[in-house]
């Protein structure tokens, strides 16, 4: 599944999921109470940096798709050598 647009989504949704569900209140209050803060910020902050390395892996592995093309005029003119004025 690496390599694909699939396995990038699949990273970006767990990203932000990790980030939407413990702004619950009632969800983050209880994992507080059952592991207490400092585990839980522990724990959080290591999954956190889990999943944002899993992202980059995933975004530098992602096929280039060119969704809009740059306008002949617009390229760079490999050509040209002189020096701007």
């Amino acid at each position: 599944m690496t390599g694909s647009l699939w396995h990038l989504a699949a990273a970006a949704a767990v990203f932000v999921a990790s980030h939407a569900l413990p702004a619950l209140k009632p969800l983050r209050r209880a994992l507080t109470d059952i592991l207490g803060e400092g585990l839980y910020i522990a724990l959080y902050s290591t999954a956190t940096l889990a999943v944002l390395v899993w992202l980059g892996f995933a975004y530098a592995a992602a096929p280039y798709v060119e969704v809009w093309p740059t306008a002949d005029g617009m390229r760079p003119n490999s050509a040209d050598t002189s020096e701007p004025p």
